[in-house]
């Protein structure tokens, strides 16, 4: 996936090697994304870099269902505004 490199800092802060886990969408590094377990579910924290499409924010149900399947737990995702 390709990246900007205006964004490099929000992928790799502190320029210390730790990637954090990346929305990609179209060959394109297009945000970030934070995880939150609970007893009987998981939680997606997605932030984009600039405001999404709902098009494109839809196009992640098909990946948010298979990672719920891999999980074997419910995964729902929330969007931050931008």
């Amino acid at each position: 996936a390709a990246l900007a490199s205006l964004h490099a800092h929000r992928i790799v802060p502190g320029a210390n090697g730790m990637f954090l886990s990346t929305l990609v969408l179209d060959g394109q590094v297009r945000g970030t994304w934070r995880r939150t377990v609970r007893a009987k579910a998981v939680m997606l924290d997605a932030i984009p870099f600039t405001r999404m499409k709902s098009a494109d924010k839809k196009a992640f149900a098909i990946p948010v269902e298979r990672y719920a399947e891999y999980l074997g737990t419910p995964v729902t995702m929330a969007w931050a505004d931008r």
